[in-house]
């Protein structure tokens, strides 16, 4: 027994060492977790904390148990009538690639993580980023929480994302490039939906200049950020135009050719299209005089 013993302890201390340089650090203040190894970021991602009723706790814990597919034996709290008697069920909610932090039910997994504390106490894990934390993390894995839960967190909408990261950038290049990357991939999309996202931002402006909920500051910062949107939809639009233009004159061309029996293959064409676009040259001239001798 005492030999068994002694082996769990070294298996423990064993998994403790593996995992010594890696922890998770869970910022409830911006409602965000983040993995680190050897001091570098690894993942990041949105979570969602305890209610006010249900507070996370915070301090300095250890991953003590990972499960794929969890299911809580204290949530959902139901009251269901059974013979005539009112009966409380709990349990069943789903806590998939679920993280054990402490043996009184706190643990990560993955859930609906909106914009404020919504959680029975768990720490609720984005989608996709709940399954990196659970297959990187291993048991003993060190845990962090710190901050205080806010009533709400102001997140950045994915389509300022961009924006963000070009504003935090300190180089102009930086700047031209996050602008460059955007025109080309709006250039690709149809001019219907590049109608539609202008119109979506200007109704966003008008909520916004409407809206009573926001500080004349945090207004001047969104409209400054829908304006930054609408002129690169409104610049994608023109290289679109552009592009189209240049296409169709091509083709006006051509066609032009075609009428006036010019064709591609023949020295004709060549001499006679060399004459229409202003494009004949003495050197070309003399080319075709050396063929016709």
């Amino acid at each position: 027994m005492k030999i068994l013993i002694r082996i769990l302890i070294a298996l423990f201390a064993l998994t403790l060492l593996a995992s010594a340089q890696k922890k998770i650090v869970v910022d409830l203040t911006k409602q965000e977790a983040y993995a680190y190894e050897d001091g570098k970021l690894i993942y990041s991602g949105w979570i969602s904390s305890g209610k006010r009723e249900f507070r996370t706790p915070t301090g300095r814990f250890r991953v003590l148990q990972k499960e794929r597919d969890h299911i809580s034996n204290e949530w959902p709290k139901k009251v269901v009538i059974k013979n005539g008697k009112k009966v409380e069920e709990r349990g069943g909610a789903k806590m998939p690639y679920m993280l054990r932090i402490t043996w009184s039910g706190i643990a990560l997994h993955e859930g609906y993580t909106p914009n404020y504390p919504a959680s029975h106490g768990c720490i609720r894990v984005a989608k996709g980023f709940a399954k990196k934390l659970y297959e990187w993390a291993t048991v003993g894995t060190r845990v962090i929480i710190k901050g205080k839960a806010p009533r709400r967190v102001a997140r950045v909408h994915r389509r300022f994302r961009d924006y963000y990261a070009m504003k935090k950038s300190s180089k102009q290049s930086d700047y031209v490039t996050v602008r460059k990357k955007l025109i080309d991939r709006y250039a690709k999309y149809s001019f219907k939906r590049l109608n539609s996202m202008l119109r979506r931002n200007y109704r966003y402006k008008k909520y916004v200049l409407a809206s009573k909920k926001y500080s004349y500051k945090r207004k001047l910062e969104k409209l400054k950020r829908i304006k930054w949107m609408v002129q690169i939809i409104k610049r994608a639009k023109q290289v679109k135009y552009q592009a189209r233009h240049n296409k169709a004159s091509k083709f006006a061309l051509r066609h032009k050719l075609r009428k006036l029996h010019l064709f591609k293959r023949g020295l004709k064409y060549k001499y006679k299209r060399g004459r229409l676009l202003g494009l004949y040259s003495q050197k070309y001239r003399f080319y075709n005089l050396r063929l016709l001798l």
